[in-house]
């Protein structure tokens, strides 16, 4: 498989682009971007022991962000390639997909995966809250 590496500034260049085309759609778009990398990130680790462990590995190994901790229910990232300090609300849609993509794949279950923390917002690391969705 080949890939393609974009730079922060593209990635960047990009989102700020489609806001200015679709408004509140681009983070929409970056997040299913994101799920199907997460899809093809599960592809590759789905039978090894510590699948999360694996992926983390491979975020990190990719760019997304420079370090960051699956667990179940929480994720923390630190240095997100997409925290941008120009945004008002959390800007790791890409990631977020990504994640959400990994957990539903590992565990079989539909989830919600909400960033309730962004470097963007100036906190110290974006964290990620994952819930099991409940169809009541």
């Amino acid at each position: 498989m080949r890939f393609v590496k974009l730079s922060e500034e593209d990635i960047k260049r990009i989102a700020k682009s489609y806001q200015n085309l679709i408004a509140e759609a681009w983070e929409l778009l970056f997040y299913l971007w994101g799920k199907e990398i997460g899809k093809e990130i599960w592809e590759h680790i789905s039978d090894e022991d510590e699948p999360l462990k694996r992926a983390a590995d491979i975020i990190e190994g990719r760019g997304w962000a420079e370090k960051i901790l699956l667990e179940e229910d929480i994720v923390i990232a630190k240095d997100c390639i997409e925290t941008n300090k120009s945004y008002d609300s959390p800007s790791c849609h890409i990631l977020r997909g990504i994640i959400r993509a990994i957990h539903e794949e590992s565990t079989r279950k539909l989830v919600d995966v909400k960033e309730v923390k962004c470097e963007s917002l100036d906190n110290e690391h974006c964290e990620f809250k994952i819930e099991e969705k409940n169809f009541e």
